[in-house]
């Protein structure tokens, strides 16, 4: 969806970005949570145009949208006799309308009076997230459960709970409730890191004092079907980062256990690497991060971005060269390319054209160059995009 903030922030006329054919094309075959997602991403283009009642249209498409797709009611952890009944909900639709909610919310960041909105959109995207299963806690802890009883254990619990008169009817329960316990566990993983990337992200954004309340609440709820472990997550590490030298910062340090050593946000080292002129370890350490949850894609396009428009395109080029991942890549080739032609910095893209030796990285350059050219929006008196 990164084509449409480029089209959309180039569009010649103030307003909404639905009057553009291309736009209102591409979103017809899709589904209303990847439809609004672009819309939403349209809507970045036009606040980087500085069309103010162009942002607001724009965004109220997205929004009007994802509000047709339903929110799910959080599930709760089956009791065991329920447990071989249970069938979580497709995962697919989920993600995408918790990426859509999240990419709303951050637009609605960017300016203030729009903030109350990007908590309320905030709000929706981890009630998408925390669709997808039970709370970690509960379903961990049930499969640490089952593990230790082993399978003479699940064996006579089993039998018990559901009433089977054989062992053999009861043992071949006992495969099935190991197979339901182990898809249940990915599911509440990818809940809690899919919460994690979105929570990340919007921290960055500057939703800091809502992300910490949601991290402290959620953190303290004593149902563990409703519990996300976020104390111990990577994200302690970014709000006390976010929150240094202020109130908060205690209140965080005081909610951890003692000896905790929170981790270093991911985009602190990343940044660090590069300003160093390490654009390979940067590259490396981007490329090994976890890609669930899109968090991994969120920071390489991001630090990217803030090459390409802060004087090092150059740097920029390097970094993205080096990615593991071809997709990602050539994703981050074709939105450099744009932002750099939007800028007047055509040469260093051409030259990277005759340097590619991928024909997808030569095609992902070019229509990333074409792209900018056909927006020529000029871009001195704009504010750099933000992290995303």
């Amino acid at each position: 969806a990164i084509w449409a903030e480029v089209i959309a922030r180039g569009q010649a006329q103030p307003g909404a970005a639905d009057s553009n054919p291309d736009l209102v094309a591409a979103v017809k075959v899709l589904p209303p949570q990847l439809a609004a997602r672009v819309w939403a991403r349209a809507a970045c283009g036009r606040f980087l145009a500085k069309d103010e009642a162009g942002t607001a249209a724009t965004l109220k498409i997205a929004r009007d949208l994802l509000a047709t797709v339903v929110v799910p009611v959080e599930p709760k952890l089956p009791e065991i006799k329920l447990m071989l009944k249970y069938s979580s909900p497709a995962a697919t639709p989920l993600v995408q309308a918790a990426t859509t909610a999240t990419e709303i919310a951050f637009v609605q960041s960017l300016s203030p009076s729009t903030l109350k909105d990007a908590e309320a959109s905030l709000d929706q995207a981890l009630q998408f997230a925390r669709g997808l299963a039970p709370g970690l806690p509960a379903v961990a802890q049930r499969a640490n459960e089952a593990e230790q009883a082993g399978a003479g254990g699940l064996l006579s619990l089993l039998k018990r709970e559901l009433a089977l008169k054989s062992d053999d009817e009861a043992r071949q329960r006992v495969g099935d409730y190991r197979r339901k316990l182990t898809d249940l566990l990915a599911a509440s993983r990818q809940r809690f890191e899919l919460q994690t990337a979105i929570l990340s992200r919007l921290i960055d954004a500057g939703l800091k004092d809502k992300a910490w309340f949601l991290v402290s609440t959620r953190s303290a709820e004593a149902d563990a079907s409703l519990r996300d472990d976020f104390l111990d997550s990577p994200l302690v590490g970014q709000l006390l980062e976010a929150h240094r030298g202020s109130d908060t910062e205690k209140a965080i340090r005081g909610a951890l256990t003692e000896n905790a050593a929170p981790q270093r946000p991911d985009a602190v080292i990343a940044r660090e690497l590069l300003n160093k002129g390490d654009a390979t370890a940067a590259a490396e350490f981007v490329s090994n991060l976890d890609s669930k949850g899109g968090l991994r894609d969120t920071l390489a396009l991001s630090l990217a971005t803030e090459l390409a428009t802060t004087g090092k395109l150059e740097a920029a080029i390097a970094f993205i060269g080096r990615f593991e991942d071809i997709v990602l890549r050539e994703e981050a080739f074709r939105l450099t390319a744009g932002l750099a032609a939007q800028r007047g910095q055509t040469d260093a893209i051409v030259k990277q054209l005759g340097l590619a030796s991928q024909a997808t990285e030569k095609a992902a350059l070019g229509r990333g160059l074409i792209g900018g050219l056909k927006a020529a929006a000029p871009t001195d008196d704009l504010p750099d995009p933000v992290a995303r």
